[in-house]
């Protein structure tokens, strides 16, 4: 039980260590992609700029006095970064749900045309219409 234990954490570090440079990777491509987080991110920084007390109200312990500007902005700057991390988990769960598609499909558990949606209920449909626009039919089929 131990080493069943043992062999379960080293397998969450790993996870642990590389789900930065996963998370780090999904920013690069909505950025890249999302004309929306694009802009967002960019407003951000473009906020901190303005407002450098952003960061400090965020990340340092020190007591902070915010004029009524900055804590509009310091609204704005949070809304967002809320809005972009949305974006981020929604990204996550699409991509789950292609790779175990993709996973289902090699191994022959599942046989699927995107045809075959016509036949589905509308919301199953729109889903999968979802998944198909965001990862192309290529990669489904």
């Amino acid at each position: 039980m131990y080493m069943e234990q043992e062999v379960r954490d080293k397998i969450l570090d790993v996870i642990k260590d590389y789900f930065d440079e996963i998370e780090d990777d999904i920013e690069k491509r909505l950025r890249c992609v999302c004309d929306n987080y694009s802009k967002i991110y960019l407003e951000n920084l473009q906020l901190v700029r303005d407002y450098p007390v952003i960061e400090d109200a965020l990340y340092y312990d020190e007591k902070v006095t915010l004029k009524k500007k900055e804590h509009k902005a310091l609204v704005k700057y949070l809304s967002n970064l809320f809005w972009m991390e949305h974006e981020e988990r929604l990204d996550i769960y699409f991509q789950g749900h292609a790779d175990c598609i993709a996973y289902f499909k090699r191994i022959g558990v599942i046989n699927f045309d995107f045809e075959d949606m016509k036949s589905l209920p509308k919301a199953e449909s729109i889903r999968l219409n979802v998944l198909k626009e965001v990862l192309g039919a290529d990669e489904f089929c």
